[in-house]
């Protein structure tokens, strides 16, 4: 692959839940992802296009896809690894040793942006020089996915703590947790802001306990921020034991913190985001059950909440379904409605409309597509759908993963 080689290997299909036109914009390769869960984070401003990031030929990749025509554009290689594999810490062709679902799309600008391990590199969407606009970082950090402001003046990313033990070369590796708690009390964080106009990157936000892979800003603040704070001793995955919320607004102007509080005794969210008008946050997570521990045997079975909060971080809406299906909330740019690629089905995207409730207080459940990712067929993030509605309402995009352990980026019009 060179930059700027254009070709079409897309095959159009029929969704098997809902008979509308559909596209798997990718073939070949091992894996093909589009952007994390995020709002406005996967498609260019006027919806034509998506960035994508590709792992094939022992190279990573930055593409532009066409949604209608499926045609791939080259915007930028990334490595040239060899050895190693998709299911190693730190895999060979994955954007400098970062996973290629940190990929993202700078609506304002037509700007795709990906982290190379300590190392946040640009290239235009419409064809132009790959630049490195923040690093590298100290060589035991890492750059996180990154995300722009709505007007593209800056762009937020996270640096955290590489592993202690890996980033010494020393022989004994402990599990990671216990090596962060044992170092540092936690898992130290800074999120950067990177302006795109001019002046140098600084530091927003610092944390020196919980850790926070994701960020993200609101669609109508540039200086309102969802973050994570996980906290010891098990962060991302249940906190402080689900004790205090993981979601937390953050004001850049006034550095003030503030929680998004579930109903549900069991506080920590899996996931969250930003509604369209930015005046809402949604979330979801494992549900309070009688057990002083969440119920997730093997990730996939007990009670879940799915909810959505003002910003001042109270909850307006909140229910339990009865089996937890791993899966992230995503936003519905058609109205006001969670986007989920889980949670409530293994294999379905749907939309659930939480503010069109039937006598029993259940919200209105809208099929979208059937995503029918293999969520266990490949390591890491690589099999999740991450599904996005496009700005204007028109598509659908979302990742599958096959049973051979590839995968590959889809779409499908939905309005």
């Amino acid at each position: 692959m060179q930059p700027g080689e254009t070709w079409n290997e897309s095959v159009p299909f029929r969704d098997s839940a809902t008979a509308r036109p559909s596209r798997q914009l990718t073939s070949l390769g091992v894996a093909n992802n589009a952007a994390t869960y995020h709002l406005h984070a996967a498609f260019s401003a006027d919806s034509r296009y998506l960035a994508i990031s590709t792992v094939r030929r022992h190279q990573t990749a930055l593409l532009r896809a066409d949604v209608e025509s499926g045609e791939l554009t080259t915007l930028a290689v990334l490595d040239n690894a060899e050895g190693g594999g998709l299911d190693q810490p730190y895999p060979a062709g994955s954007l400098g040793r970062v996973a290629p679902t940190a990929t993202t799309m700078v609506q304002a600008r037509d700007l795709v942006v990906a982290p190379a391990e300590r190392e946040l590199f640009a290239v235009p969407l419409h064809g132009g020089p790959l630049q490195c606009i923040l690093g590298p970082v100290a060589h035991d950090r890492r750059l996180s996915a990154p995300y722009p402001a709505p007007d593209g003046s800056v762009i937020y990313v996270p640096e955290t703590q590489a592993h202690p033990d890996i980033a010494a070369g020393r022989s004994r590796i402990r599990p990671g947790k216990q090596a962060m708690i044992e170092d540092f009390g936690g898992k130290p964080t800074r999120i950067w802001a990177v302006p795109l106009d001019r002046g140098e990157p600084y530091v927003v936000y610092d944390e020196p306990i919980a850790g926070c892979n994701h960020v993200q800003v609101s669609p109508t603040d540039p200086d309102l921020l969802l973050v994570d704070r996980d906290l010891p001793p098990t962060f991302e995955y249940y906190g402080d034991n689900c004790e205090s919320p993981r979601v937390h607004l953050y004001n850049v102007r006034s550095g003030e913190l503030t929680p998004v509080c579930p109903h549900n005794r069991h506080q920590f969210q899996s996931h969250a985001n930003f509604n369209r008008d930015g005046i809402r946050v949604y979330y979801h997570g494992p549900a309070y059950e009688g057990h002083e521990q969440p119920v997730r045997e093997g990730g996939r079975t007990g009670e879940m909440f799915v909810g959505a909060s003002d910003l001042n971080g109270e909850s307006v809406f909140e229910i339990n379904y009865p089996a937890y299906y791993y899966g992230h909330v995503s936003t519905d740019t058609r109205g006001e409605a969670i986007v989920t690629d889980g949670l409530v089905s293994n294999d379905l995207i749907v939309a659930i409309h939480y503010e069109q409730l039937d006598r029993s207080g259940a919200p209105r459940i809208e099929l979208l597509a059937r995503h029918d990712s293999r969520w266990r067929a490949m390591a890491g993030q690589y099999p999740h759908p991450h599904p996005h509605v496009s700005p204007d309402g028109r598509w659908l995009a979302y990742n599958r993963a096959h049973e051979n352990g590839r995968c590959d980026v889809c779409v499908t019009a939905i309005a």
